[in-house]
């Protein structure tokens, strides 16, 4: 999306199990979760289906405002925000209700990366925006037979009201602290199970340097179940991913039965730029790419082919303004990253 106010998410709540693996959380009492990236609390409900909301409103949020408290709105469509979530499949109802349970669970994160992120909501508020768009189902009198019968329910102006939703200060502490990502949540609120979520959210979060992120399934769901996984839960876990597998490679995950491994690329994509098409390095990957990492590699610039050497790099890669030597290829320098992004 070319007009993205805000990122999708960011790595730490992945990273520290923030969220329960699966779409029927049973809630928690408040007790520490233990990772190597970090620890989290949470008191309430936070499943996967709820980090499908989280992630549908930053992604589809059509604009972004801070007040004088420093605190952030965003205007959201709630018609978008359902259709983005598997596929519309679910009620207004349902999602409301996620939405509430969102405000009121209450989280702390604890990283050595962030330090603390002090106790509180994801989002803080929801309420109905003066802001009206056109309703392309306006609602009239019914029919019974040859009588028409009016009903005060039934009737609407043709018009329909947008959402304003407050995000809650972890939230904001996140967004301003931590590593960023820009990927569509589509993909993922498109998986069957919680597990395969919360794999996908896990494998997401980390930069694939080498382009090739390879995690073997066990160490992949004792990741986000925790390592004290029961035999028994930890084979129920294997066959629910197997029934993802084709919804995986959508998120960019290829399951091969026993290891998990990151798609560098579409399967669609070209495989490698033409050796005679002169551009700058990285170009492509300024704003959100395919998989939104924030530490996603930079393409090097590719060697002339002999037929180019033979009469000078300088004719084939134009220099451009204001940019330096490339020292890996022939061309200017890399492009950083824009919007805040770094390394992981």
């Amino acid at each position: 999306m070319a007009d993205r106010v805000a990122p999708t998410i960011t790595v730490t709540p992945a990273r520290v199990r923030l969220a329960e693996p699966s779409q029927r959380p049973g809630g928690r009492a408040g007790e520490w979760l233990e990772t190597s990236w970090g620890r989290c609390q949470v008191k309430g409900r936070l499943g996967q289906r709820h980090m499908d909301v989280l992630e549908a409103i930053m992604f589809h949020a059509q604009s972004w405002e801070l007040k004088g408290d420093g605190a952030a709105w965003l205007i959201i469509d709630p018609a978008s925000l359902r259709r983005a979530i598997s596929d519309g499949n679910h009620s207004s109802r349902r999602l409301k209700e996620w939405l509430v349970e969102i405000m009121q669970a209450v989280v702390c994160i604890e990283a050595p990366r962030l330090g603390e992120v002090k106790e509180g909501h994801l989002i803080d508020e929801r309420r109905d925006s003066p802001t009206l768009v056109r309703d392309p189902l306006p609602m009239g009198p019914k029919k019974r037979g040859d009588e028409i019968v009016e009903d005060e329910n039934r009737r609407r102006s043709g018009k329909r009201t947008l959402w304003e939703i407050r995000l809650g200060s972890p939230m904001m502490f996140l967004l301003a602290h931590d590593v960023t990502l820009w990927h569509d949540p589509g993909p993922i609120s498109k998986l069957r199970h919680g597990i395969s979520q919360a794999i996908a959210r896990l494998m997401l979060s980390h930069s694939d340097q080498d382009g090739v992120l390879v995690l073997f399934i066990e160490t992949a769901i004792k990741a986000v179940c925790g390592q004290d996984i029961g035999s028994g839960a930890l084979r129920k876990a294997r066959h629910l991913i197997k029934q993802d597998t084709d919804r995986l490679l959508d998120c960019g995950i290829f399951f091969d039965g026993e290891r998990l491994r990151r798609v560098p690329q579409r399967p669609d994509a070209v495989p490698q730029r033409p050796n005679s098409v002169p551009h700058r390095s990285g170009a492509f990957r300024r704003g959100p790419g395919h998989l939104g990492l924030s530490g996603s590699p930079e393409p090097e610039q590719a060697a002339p082919a002999a037929a180019v050497q033979a009469n000078g790099p300088a004719a084939h890669y134009p220099a451009v303004a204001g940019a330096a030597a490339n020292p890996v290829g022939k061309g200017p320098a890399a492009v950083p990253p824009v919007g805040g992004e770094g390394k992981t």
